[in-house]
């Protein structure tokens, strides 16, 4: 039942045990001694208590949900939002705020943690199931690698800034038997919520799908499936989407 004033300045009450403001003003009544009838509503000593045990009550209240601003599953929505913000998570349209959380929740975790290859697909396939394929890497033997002049670590090479593909890697989709276009790009922009909070700032990525036409080609230090045809119309997103 709702409850107002005295113990409970709340305007509802939720779970059972002792109010906290009944806890504080009978701390504070205590140390005033057996001369003040402290616990008499009708006195200005309870007055004075109960006023001091709503502050301490409140302060105490404060600091709680200050330390659940790092916890997503307690957080309040607005400070949910900031967190994406500052993790550079953004929400698909129309996503539940429960997978949102978790998705929060992943990244913090994240910190310190290697990002292996067993961890990613994982990861993958919880998110978008059978979408997923495979991740594929590229060797350092293929790797276009440019390396720095003699003035490094600010060297470029060619005008080119210094760079490699052996942190590169490609991420391996297929659509699903049944599944429409509309479906198969759904899952494919998980792959960016997946990946952004996993891998090291150094690492980059793409995906891409087999062609639904013509004959696929194994490129040395790129896609396994890759291939180009004119004749289709989505090769631009799923093959060149990056």
């Amino acid at each position: 039942m709702p409850k107002f004033g005295g113990y409970s300045p709340f305007p509802k009450r939720m779970g059972g045990g002792r109010p906290r403001v009944e806890t504080l003003t009978k701390a504070l009544a205590a140390d005033r001694g057996d001369g003040f009838d402290a616990l008499n509503r009708e006195t200005i000593a309870y007055t004075i208590d109960t006023s001091a045990a709503r502050a301490l009550s409140a302060a105490w209240g404060t600091n709680q949900r200050l330390a659940q601003l790092w916890d997503p599953r307690r957080m309040s929505e607005d400070v949910l939002a900031r967190w994406e913000k500052i993790l550079a998570l953004a929400p698909l349209a129309g996503e539940s705020e429960g997978t949102r959380r978790t998705r929060v929740e992943a990244v913090l975790a994240r910190f310190g943690s290697p990002a292996w290859a067993s961890a990613i697909s994982a990861q993958l396939t919880a998110e978008i199931g059978s979408a997923f394929v495979g991740i594929e890497t590229i060797s350092y033997a293929l790797a276009n690698i440019l390396v720095p002049d003699g003035t490094y670590p600010w060297g470029v090479v060619g005008g080119v800034p210094w760079s490699s593909t052996v942190a590169h890697i490609l991420i391996l989709l297929q659509k699903p038997t049944g599944w429409t276009e509309g479906q198969f790009y759904d899952a494919a922009a998980k792959v960016v919520l997946v990946l952004d909070p996993l891998l090291p700032a150094w690492v980059s990525y793409d995906w891409y799908r087999q062609p639904d036409t013509g004959t696929p080609v194994s490129v040395p230090g790129g896609p396994s499936v890759g291939g180009f045809c004119l004749d289709n119309e989505h090769n631009f997103d799923s093959v060149f989407d990056a």
